[in-house]
């Protein structure tokens, strides 16, 4: 019998990239060494600036959920790298929580970027979305709303990590993987230097 693809989880719509919050979350979990007191030193220190505790919680625990999928050698040395290889080290992280994330970079952005068409646009994601529903059916019952705000969120992330020159008429810019980079990526797992556009 053939094995049904795992269904996509598509909840990142609490935060894009998340430099400055994700830097947070790891000072706190140095801090503490354990992520439920991290957490709550997040509150009581209102730590991204939220009007509520609610805010505050739900982008911990995004972030925390996308950090936990990383080696803890590469949690400890994110202080230590630029902020250019913080942000391809996020990225990695979101790429590995979010395969759906991850398949749209390796197919639609690979494919497009393969003829030399660097333009993205709302129906690329659109036209991926529509394809990707035939493996995952789930998508089916997302909402137009829900879609547009995965899609804004998308394209957020991808403009924050440098992957996209804006987020309104995004142009692919391919991402140079550094030395420290490409030794996060010997741990992390090779396949996700595909996140990169690096050919």
């Amino acid at each position: 019998m053939t094995e049904q693809p795992r269904q996509f989880k598509l909840s990142f719509t609490a935060i894009a990239l998340g430099l400055r919050e994700a830097s947070e979350v790891l000072s706190l979990w140095r801090l503490t060494s354990d992520w439920d007191e991290a957490a709550k030193l997040a509150i009581e220190e209102n730590s991204f600036q939220k009007g509520s505790s609610a805010s505050t919680r739900r982008i911990f625990r995004e972030l925390r959920q996308r950090l936990e999928f990383l080696d803890p050698h590469t949690l400890e040395q994110f202080e230590q790298v630029s902020t250019d290889e913080q942000k391809a080290i996020l990225l990695i992280a979101a790429c590995k929580c979010y395969p759906f994330l991850f398949e749209f970079i390796q197919s639609t952005l690979a494919d497009k970027l393969a003829v030399f068409d660097y333009a993205v646009s709302a129906e690329d994601f659109d036209l991926y979305w529509n394809r990707t529903e035939i493996d995952h059916p789930e998508l089916e019952d997302i909402a137009d709303s829900t879609r547009k705000k995965i899609r804004q969120v998308t394209f957020r992330l991808l403009t924050e990590a440098g992957l996209f020159s804006s987020t309104r008429q995004p142009q692919m810019t391919p991402i140079h993987i550094s030395p420290a980079i490409e030794a996060v990526l010997l741990r992390e797992g090779a396949i996700y230097r595909q996140a990169f556009l690096i050919t």
